[in-house]
């Protein structure tokens, strides 16, 4: 081989490297946005926020067994089953504020399969009428693979994933808002 046709191809071996090396930089470039979108979102997803000074009326059935039901009339909360029943009206407040103030979450569903996620007969079912006449439903279903979250719509729309101690806020029954609310002690 003489002088000139070494130098040939020592000029398309470098210009192939050259080539491979900017096709190796663009296929990572790639890879790495692909790879970038499929990270988990830290963005969360406020579902329900209410003030729950405003709610006039709630009633829920947990697990099919639990049956509960507060309005308020006249600015003091009555059960509906025994208008007449004893309980301390600020356990009411405290416990709609722990459980209704605001349901956020970081997973949004995109499955329509109700029955799979428990949705279509929910473990928990939450009626909500705010003093503007609004009502809510929210559905609480199955727990996830994660054990941790379950399923949960707002009026049968979308489905997100809540952790499942919003669900088991509501599996209290008259006795729960009866017994003496926690004080500082003095």
């Amino acid at each position: 081989m003489n002088k000139r046709t070494r130098n040939l191809v020592v000029l398309v071996i470098c210009l192939g490297l050259v080539a491979a090396a900017g096709f190796i930089a663009i296929k990572l470039s790639k890879d790495k946005e692909a790879a970038t979108s499929l990270e988990p979102t830290l963005e969360s997803f406020v579902i329900f926020e209410t003030d729950t000074s405003k709610i006039v009326h709630v009633d829920w059935v947990y697990a099919g067994l639990i049956k509960g039901s507060f309005t308020k009339t006249d600015g003091k909360w009555v059960w509906d089953d025994d208008p007449d029943a004893f309980f301390y009206p600020d356990e009411v407040d405290n416990w709609l504020g722990r459980n209704l103030a605001k349901l956020e979450s970081d997973t949004k569903i995109s499955s329509t399969d109700y029955e799979a996620m428990g949705l279509k007969d929910p473990e928990v079912k939450v009626h909500v009428i705010m003093e503007d006449g609004a009502e809510y439903t929210l559905s609480f279903g199955s727990s996830t693979t994660l054990k941790s979250t379950c399923y949960f719509t707002l009026n049968g729309t979308d489905v997100y994933t809540v952790s499942r101690f919003r669900k088991s806020g509501f599996g209290l029954k008259l006795e729960n808002f009866q017994t003496t609310p926690s004080t500082e002690a003095e």
